[in-house]
């Protein structure tokens, strides 16, 4: 699903994606993850920096209580400090 949705997005890009996943199957609404993955990486290349070539780390975590931590990063411009203290 993953390859699916990154090689849609960053034909026109130079995006180094970093994966350090261990995804096992698990139960989800698929197009809910699609979508939700897309936005990610639509942003992470729409918000990138001009001048440098695009890194995407993409990671998770199972908790011990089975939930799935799934954390994105990339070297992009960021959200405002002013904006990120409103969420």
């Amino acid at each position: 699903m993953l390859n699916q949705i990154v090689g849609g997005i960053i034909q026109a890009q130079v995006v180094r994606l970093i994966l350090k996943t261990n995804f096992q199957i698990f139960n989800g609404h698929k197009s809910l993850f699609q979508q939700l993955f897309l936005n990610l990486f639509s942003n992470s290349i729409k918000y990138s920096k001009t001048n440098e070539p695009l890194i995407i780390n993409l990671r998770n975590e199972l908790s011990q209580d089975s939930y799935c931590k799934i954390s994105i990063s990339d070297n992009g411009m960021g959200i405002p400090l002013v904006i990120n203290l409103e969420f």
